[in-house]
């Protein structure tokens, strides 16, 4: 568990949420997560336990969520782009693989496409068996707010191992400001997202 991670849990357990009250649990990390100002994301990846991360992802990574650092091929062409993203992959094609990014959506629409996401979840408690199933191109396209957040990453081109976020940790990550976009603020990326998703 990363530190920033580590420091929301005691806070958990200092304001008495109980973990297993799992709707409490969501809203009061996602609501605690959503006032952090910055994150240090080497950081987060230096107190990570080893084997939390992994250097590269499979058919078994899909519907779990993982964050690392990315340096897209074609850059110069692109009008903005994330460099630290927090993906659930969907998808493997050869040399690629299609996530979900997250950071595409501003915090309270990530909200609103995670309640969806966890529509399709295999256990509705907080442990590490937890994944998403069916997560695939048909059932994102059923959910609002998800196209912008649709990515084709190269494994030619991730910088770092690949940091799998625990299910626990889920609300806190998504609320998270690790978004590292580049050419535009977050606030321009957001907006332009909003006027895809259907």
């Amino acid at each position: 568990m990363a530190y920033i991670f580590q420091k929301l849990v005691k806070d958990a357990k200092t304001a008495g949420i109980n973990p297993q009250n799992v709707a409490d649990a969501r809203e009061w990390f996602r609501s605690t997560a959503s006032r952090v100002k910055s994150v240090d994301t080497e950081k987060m990846f230096e107190t990570a336990k080893p084997f939390s991360k992994i250097q590269s992802l499979s058919v078994n990574s899909i519907g779990k969520m993982y964050s690392f650092y990315y340096d897209p091929k074609t850059k110069e062409k692109l009008p903005y782009y994330d460099t630290f993203p927090l993906v659930f992959p969907f998808d493997f094609k050869g040399d690629r693989f299609y996530g979900l990014n997250l950071h595409y959506l501003p915090p309270t629409y990530r909200a609103v496409l995670m309640n969806k996401l966890y529509e399709n979840i295999s256990d509705d408690k907080y442990t590490n068996k937890t994944k998403i199933l069916k997560l695939n191109f048909e059932t994102i396209k059923q959910m609002s707010y998800a196209v912008p957040c649709v990515k084709s990453y190269l494994f030619s081109h991730v910088r770092s191992d690949f940091l799998n976020i625990n299910p626990k940790e889920w609300d806190m990550a998504l609320m998270l400001p690790t978004q590292r976009f580049e050419k535009k603020s977050a606030q321009e990326v957001w907006r332009d997202s909003l006027k895809k998703a259907r």
